[in-house]
């Protein structure tokens, strides 16, 4: 019987674990509204000329993002096991984060209350594993700081085969997801100097770092975004939209280097990976058309957005399910992972296999997303060109 891997035409998976059933179950829903937010295929495929840039094509902003990206996901990558399941290689890589929100934030520190947290728990009793952490970047809002925009990243690796380990070593998920984690760090960066230039957000901002989003956590209640979504609503937030970057960093302009989800969207969206994607869940529609149209005012990237029922093959597969299924509006920003990434789940997925350029050019549009979601005036844009 086939399995889901290979029905959907996708690169071997050789991850040790795989979500349960009555797990994806929980995954399921009964809205099934779809609709999509593209630029017309004729447009980027007729009289093709590449749409991704070289590091010379990069604005001073993207350029600048560029070696602070390329640190994050090489130290990350170099922790192989970031997961509960090696807890020296899962506090060293927790420890390193922390210290690096902190350098990376210090210049508004102790400007506008912005603070640097930790949510702790443990995991059901089922698995053998020390405190996992989920790390947190506040950045209060200056005149509507109830109102709040998320943006989070899973830090936690895919656990590979034993058998793939012993001949190829474990995966240093450098793609899927050091390039959310390094993006989701950028932001930070770029709203501490905002902040210090006097350009505070209207609405509260926050940057989180989750665990436990690879299997056998996935859709679980061990799941960090699950535990820290859970937390907001018991707290009654009002989580305003959420976003998160999931494996940013492939990029190709050459024909069929892009598989879709039973195929939905072909002809809206083309076979050239070189786009990335703004998807929602049913009922996410409109903070998707809102980001789609903030990220292409400000980013030559090409970016198509959707809206897609949960029953879509990984279309809630990502932290953002954690927060849809709580009432909140969420996307997952991704290059489609599986659906392009050939060394997804793999041992190969490695920093040399991201497109450097295009990932910067991917994480200063995310950039202006978050701007225009939080309200950050446009006076802190002299800071970058």
């Amino acid at each position: 019987m086939l399995g889901l891997t290979e029905l959907l035409g996708l690169p071997e998976n050789q991850a040790k674990y795989r979500t349960r059933l009555a797990d994806a179950l929980r995954g399921i829903s009964l809205r099934t509204k779809i609709s999509f937010d593209t630029t017309p295929v004729a447009e980027v495929s007729c009289s093709f000329i590449s749409t991704l840039p070289t590091n010379d094509d990069l604005t001073p902003l993207e350029a600048s993002l560029l070696p602070r990206l390329h640190e994050v996901v090489t130290e990350l990558a170099t922790i192989e096991g970031r997961n509960v399941f090696h807890p020296i290689e899962y506090a060293r890589c927790t420890s390193w984060l922390e210290a690096r929100l902190h350098a990376d934030t210090s210049s508004a520190l102790a400007r506008s209350g912005v603070r640097i947290t930790s949510q702790h728990y443990t995991c059901s009793p089922r698995f053998e594993s020390p405190v996992v952490t989920n790390i947190e970047a506040s950045f209060p809002g200056a005149s509507s700081p109830e109102e709040i925009v998320v943006v989070g990243s899973h830090y936690d690796s895919i656990e590979l085969h034993d058998f793939v380990r012993d001949q190829h070593g474990n995966c240093p998920a450098a793609n899927d997801n050091a390039t959310g984690v390094a993006a989701s760090i950028a932001i930070a960066h770029l709203l501490a100097r905002s902040i210090k230039a006097g350009a505070k957000p209207e609405r509260s901002v926050r940057i989180v770092l989750f665990a436990n989003e690879e299997p056998p956590f996935f859709w679980t209640r061990d799941m960090g975004s699950v535990r820290y979504a859970d937390a907001c609503a018991s707290r009654r937030e009002r989580i305003v939209a959420m976003l998160t970057p999931e494996t940013l960093g492939c990029y190709s302009d050459e024909p069929n280097t892009q598989r879709l989800p039973l195929g939905i969207g072909r002809s809206r969206v083309g076979t050239r990976g070189n786009w990335l994607g703004f998807f929602g869940l049913s009922g996410s529609g409109d903070l998707m058309r809102q980001s789609v149209a903030a990220f292409r005012n400000a980013c030559l990237l090409r970016c198509v957005g959707a809206e897609l029922p949960a029953i879509v093959p990984m279309a809630g597969a990502s932290d953002h399910w954690s927060f849809w299924r709580r009432g909140y509006p969420s996307l997952m920003i991704t290059d489609t992972a599986p659906f392009r990434y050939n060394a997804y789940h793999q041992s190969t997925d490695t920093p040399e296999q991201i497109h450097w350029p295009a990932f910067a050019r991917a994480t200063a549009g995310i950039w202006h997303v978050v701007r225009t979601l939080a309200r950050i005036p446009d006076a802190e844009l002299s800071l970058y060109t």
